[in-house]
């Protein structure tokens, strides 16, 4: 369901609500843009419509792709992130960043030896890989960069993961046939991406009480 929640020349937002399937969960997530500024702010809520506890993953899928997406384009992350790899790789071809860690972000051991700078993005054709980051604080922010850019800050406290995936091309397989060039920056509550069972067996899944609320902030800004 959809609800217009402001509608006027210095600011329009809209707010979206939908029931989950599996788990007895409703989310909402209200968009604002402000008149004189260039950000999208993100406000979302989590409620456990239960009277039991249940855990859960949460997080952003934010994504980037051509033409934003260019060779060469710089990632810049607060000092003391750290990069956590995961467990296996995820494309037939290996693997950007070698196992082990965590490692201190962005200069990390390469897989194929020597080390891979995680803070440029590479050319068509690079390993496929997963890494996830932590040690954000409280606030949680990074920018991705070419000609214009983005910076994404968020609530760290709730979401102290940003998962980096990154599919260059190199999978030749289904889905993505060679085809795909992205980068995604997606802040997360847990690790990693096997599924909540996973988070809940390494203690990283949200927990929500009975009728329990969360609330998220975000912020997505276009950097000229």
């Amino acid at each position: 369901s959809y609800e217009i929640v402001a509608d006027r020349e210095d600011e329009v937002a809209v707010r979206l609500a939908v029931r989950t399937r599996r788990l007895p969960y409703r989310l909402e997530k209200v968009l604002r843009l402000r008149s004189g500024t260039a950000a999208l702010e993100v406000e979302g809520a989590a409620t456990n419509d239960s009277p039991i506890p249940l855990h859960a993953m949460w997080g952003q899928h934010i994504v980037y792709g051509r033409p934003f997406l260019r060779p060469g384009a710089r990632i810049r992350l607060p000092e003391g992130v750290r990069v956590i790899p995961h467990a296996s790789a995820i494309g037939p071809g290996g693997r950007r960043v070698r196992a082990g860690g965590p490692w201190e972000w962005p200069l990390v051991p390469a897989d194929a030896g020597g080390v891979t700078d995680l803070s440029v993005v590479q050319e068509p054709g690079s390993p496929s890989d997963i890494v996830y980051l932590t040690g954000f604080g409280d606030t949680g922010w990074y920018e991705i960069s070419e000609n214009i850019g983005m910076r994404v800050e968020w609530d760290a406290t709730l979401l102290p993961y940003l998962w980096m995936w990154q599919e260059l091309g190199a999978s030749t397989g289904y889905p993505w046939w060679g085809r795909a060039y992205t980068v995604g920056l997606e802040p997360f509550s847990s690790l990693p991406t096997d599924g909540l069972a996973a988070a809940v067996a390494n203690g990283t899944a949200l927990a929500l009480g009975p009728h329990e609320t969360k609330r998220l902030w975000m912020r997505a800004e276009v950097l000229a």
